[in-house]
């Protein structure tokens, strides 16, 4: 028999729709514990091995202290 209210449609756009929102709220939650790890200073857990998180401004004098160390190096001071 033909489906004439399209309640197939309806029940797979719905089922996408939970789908969606449980990926997004996945997304959120692991958003917020690497926050919490970093504001903590330890280190996040995946596939066995540790990550220690910098935030941009720790990142960017990495960098800066990185191209002093490299400079002080080829000009001898």
């Amino acid at each position: 028999m033909k489906d004439l209210f399209g309640e197939k449609e309806i029940i797979e756009n719905e089922t996408k729709q939970v789908f969606l929102q449980g990926v997004n709220a996945g997304i959120h939650y692991m958003m917020d514990k690497i926050e919490r790890q970093y504001k903590k200073g330890k280190p996040i857990q995946a596939n066995g091995s540790l990550y220690w998180l910098k935030d941009a401004k720790e990142n960017l004098r990495d960098i800066m202290d990185d191209m002093e160390a490299e400079y002080n190096k080829k000009y001898g001071k």
